[in-house]
């Protein structure tokens, strides 16, 4: 076996090229440190929760959000929606004004069951679900006390409930994984 020749000079300094090289090196190792959770000294990284979420959204409005943080806050809407009055409230609500974008956030979230319940309940709205909440409300409204429609909500409910907890793991995960912080201060 060959033995690497010194990368320091009689004096114990290292030699130009070598120095360079042994720079790259310690650079490398920090980075992959950092990487690895294993630097002490680093600066803790700050993500985003809940209310900063919000302060936000108030700030830059929804299209300045980034995309896990448009996923974020069109989850927890259907979420809370739903927990508050069943899915009819998600459309009675402001919850529908972003229906196409809670319907890609259940796809991005693979929340395949609770994306078909979404979906199959916004067909009730016809071909596209309306996006302002008047002509959705109006919709509503139109529906007979006894119709198939009030059966639909009755029977997507009992299908959502059970989903939720699952969802807001997945959630969770998908927040963490993204850099930002599932606390909600609550």
């Amino acid at each position: 076996m060959r033995e690497q020749p010194s990368a320091r000079r009689r004096d114990g300094r290292l030699t130009t090229k070598d120095a360079k090289r042994h720079g790259n090196i310690k650079k490398i190792v920090a980075v992959f440190a950092v990487l690895m959770g294993g630097c002490d000294d680093r600066r803790e990284i700050k993500h985003m929760n809940w209310d900063e979420l919000w302060d936000k959204y108030r700030e830059v409005d929804y299209e300045g959000l980034k995309q896990p943080e448009q996923v974020w806050l069109n989850t927890r809407a259907f979420i809370d929606s739903v927990n508050n009055g069943g899915l009819i409230s998600f459309f009675y609500n402001s919850g529908a004004d972003l229906y196409d974008d809670t319907v890609f956030a259940l796809g991005e979230l693979k929340a395949f069951e609770a994306l078909e319940a979404l979906e199959s309940f916004g067909k009730l709205f016809g071909d596209d679900v309306p996006f302002d909440i008047d002509e959705r409300n109006r919709i509503i409204s139109a529906w007979e006390d006894n119709g198939p429609e009030v059966k639909a909500c009755e029977n997507v409910d009992k299908v959502l409930y059970p989903l939720f907890p699952k969802l807001e793991e997945t959630l969770e995960a998908y927040l963490i994984e993204h850099g930002l912080d599932p606390d909600y201060g609550f």
